[in-house]
């Protein structure tokens, strides 16, 4: 539950911000403007949370990170010379 509370707050505030410069753009609030400042930041937020959720994943379950070190032992272990 922690970890699904933990996902949902960074990709809604990742999000969220974009979504709402839409909505203000849209009803006449702020001028939108593709490739703007604001646009840029909505776009690296959004990088963001795709990059980050990876590390809370491995921090926050314990099977996925299991899962993790026997992929990476097994490429270890196979040695193609």
């Amino acid at each position: 539950m922690n970890t699904a509370v933990t996902l949902t707050a960074i990709f809604l505030y990742a999000i969220e911000f974009d979504a709402l410069y839409y909505v203000l753009g849209n009803i006449g609030v702020v001028e939108l403007e593709a490739g703007g400042e604001i646009d840029m930041v909505a776009l690296f937020l959004s990088v963001v949370n795709s990059c980050v959720n990876r590390f809370i994943y491995l921090f926050l379950i314990t099977l996925f990170r299991f899962m993790v070190v026997k992929t990476f032992s097994c490429f270890a272990k196979n040695n193609y010379n």
